[in-house]
């Protein structure tokens, strides 16, 4: 590198996940990343046997971040946990909403109250052929993206008016 050239660092935020030999050892080894400086951990936790971790680097490249966390997972707990995913974006585009922002969604609930009408009827308005696809079904039920239930509920109230305008005039 010449003199008068300059490497600009960029904060990322890299989300791994890790699986080990022994799922058991999974709480031991989410204190070990919490409490180890270096990983700058801003949120770690276990779940059905995997560790998840968002880490806090300063690297030039997404690919320099991917390569940092790996080396320092490594010399933290061993090659007896490995990363299977790793996720990274830059801090300025997820403080902007960027890559891992999730659209806010809406259940039958949330369907309910949009087009306010009681439970019931949601679940009868959900059918309608009209009614936008879910992104998801959990559980406890379909989900969809709160801005198209609103756009369905902004088009149905003008279908009603205008159903509720032609008895009028007749």
């Amino acid at each position: 590198m010449g003199a008068h050239e300059q490497t600009t660092s960029t904060s990322w935020v890299v989300s791994v996940t890790m699986d080990g030999a022994v799922p058991d050892d999974a709480d031991a080894v989410a204190d070990t990343v919490r409490r180890t400086r270096a990983l700058r951990a801003s949120a770690v936790f276990v779940m059905d046997g995997s560790v998840y971790a968002r880490l806090d680097v300063e690297a030039d490249s997404v690919a320099a971040a991917i390569v940092l966390v790996d080396d320092l997972l490594l010399d933290v707990i061993g090659d007896a946990w490995v990363p299977v995913a790793i996720i990274a974006e830059s801090k300025e585009v997820r403080d902007a909403g960027g890559l891992s922002q999730i659209p806010p969604l809406a259940g039958l609930a949330e369907v309910a109250d949009l087009l306010g009408i009681t439970s019931a009827e949601a679940s009868l308005a959900v059918c309608d052929p009209g009614f936008p696809t879910p992104v998801s079904t959990l559980a406890s039920g379909c989900v969809w993206t709160r801005s198209e239930v609103e756009t369905f509920a902004r088009l149905s109230a003008c279908r009603r008016a205008s159903k509720n305008l032609s008895r009028v005039s007749r």
